[in-house]
């Protein structure tokens, strides 16, 4: 709830930012006028209104730039506006889309065309790095967004978290985009911004670390975690996917697993090796849940985060900067080393690609299944004989 007092300069100044979010102040002689300050330090006045009972704001100016009594009266105007049956707006434009603020366009984006085109998972990734990072647009007339206004929010993200300011301008550019479509704005204030560049990741076990993995796997104690990564492993599936595997999308007599969520969207059959079935075989049996991997405590019922005991068997094997996305990269890398062709190795972890598509659609599982199973012995076998081969093979 906002904190209401009587704007003076002293106190406005004295404020200190959030860490996190923003923090709103109401003044208790001007109703209507509130104090927004970000966790960059900025500090912005805005009328507040409610409009046919939805919260409309309107941005008046930064403070100090602004006056406290300069902006209540720009406040007693716009409130003489919306008794006159106007939508205040500061530098006097009707705006095509009546006011609306950024709050109701993403509403407006995820409603008409986010749960459309989009995955269940990109618009949970959408929401929550959006509520995270750009709260601070939610009040503000959509036509009032400047470029300014996004490359601040930019540069305050990328302070701490550069891949994160990335994927923020992305989603704001989408959304400023549809409502450009829509014809409720005339331009997109988030082009135009430099992205910071990313490297693509490329860490996977190597042929020379897999003996001190599976040593250290071996010891965790947690079977839960331990059976966890050995499936993520077999299978290149993604975390999200293998912690909500469920039972009822598993064929023993076929070997596969019907995955229905996927982060592309589109349902994929992935093989299970003879190692992925003997592990699922021996939790069934011992199972009453419909989750593979159950959990009392979570509230989806299932396991929801391995964090801590992949910490421990990385820290075991001495293995540095490895993360547990990097399995879904080494399942296709032993793969690779096992003769896998790139559209086989696709089709096993489920890649989509436009210029492959057709091929894989004339694929069969077969082919995935070899390929998997041989990458899946490997782990057991000589394994320095295996790179002499290779490297005969490269001569």
């Amino acid at each position: 709830m906002a904190e209401i007092f009587n704007f003076i300069e002293k106190k406005l100044m004295n404020i200190k930012p959030p860490k996190t979010g923003l923090d709103t102040y109401r003044d208790e002689k001007e109703k209507g006028l509130i104090l927004r300050v970000s966790y960059g330090g900025k500090k912005v006045f805005y009328f507040y209104k409610k409009v046919m009972k939805k919260p409309r704001m309107v941005r008046i100016g930064d403070f100090p730039d602004i006056s406290i009594a300069e902006a209540r009266e720009i406040t007693l105007d716009l409130k003489n506006q919306v008794a006159k049956g106007l939508f205040p707006s500061i530098n006097g434009n009707n705006r095509k889309s009546g006011g609306i603020v950024f709050k109701e366009l993403f509403d407006k984006y995820i409603k008409d065309y986010a749960q459309y085109n989009l995955t269940k998972k990109g618009i949970k990734d959408m929401s929550e790095q959006i509520a995270r990072h750009a709260q601070n647009l939610f009040g503000l007339n959509i036509n009032e967004i400047t470029k300014s206004n996004i490359l601040e929010l930019f540069n305050t993200i990328s302070k701490t978290a550069k891949i994160s300011a990335n994927r923020t301008i992305a989603y704001l550019s989408a959304i400023f985009n549809k409502g450009i479509e829509w014809e409720l704005i005339d331009k997109n204030p988030a082009l135009g911004i430099k992205k910071h560049k990313e490297v693509s990741r490329d860490r996977y076990i190597t042929l020379e670390e897999k003996e001190q993995f599976f040593e250290a796997l071996e010891k965790e104690e947690d079977q839960q975690v331990k059976d966890f990564i050995l499936i993520a492993l077999y299978t290149g599936a993604r975390k999200g996917n293998v912690l909500s595997m469920r039972w009822e999308d598993i064929s023993f007599e076929q070997a596969v697993w019907y995955i229905k969520d996927t982060k592309n969207g589109d349902p994929q059959t992935a093989v299970l090796t003879e190692e992925a079935v003997k592990i699922l075989e021996r939790r069934k049996s011992a199972s009453d849940s419909k989750w593979v991997f159950p959990s009392r405590t979570s509230k989806s019922g299932h396991f929801q985060e391995p964090r801590k005991g992949w910490e421990r068997i990385i820290k075991r094997a001495g293995l540095k900067d490895l993360r547990i996305h990097d399995l879904r990269r080494t399942c296709g890398s032993w793969m690779a080393l096992s003769g896998a062709s790139q559209y086989v190795i696709s089709k096993g972890l489920g890649h989509k690609s436009p210029q492959s598509t057709a091929i894989y659609a004339r694929l069969s599982l077969d082919p995935v299944r070899e390929f998997m199973e041989k990458s899946a012995k490997l782990t057991n076998g000589d394994l320095h004989k295996k790179i002499e081969e290779l490297k005969k093979q490269n001569e």
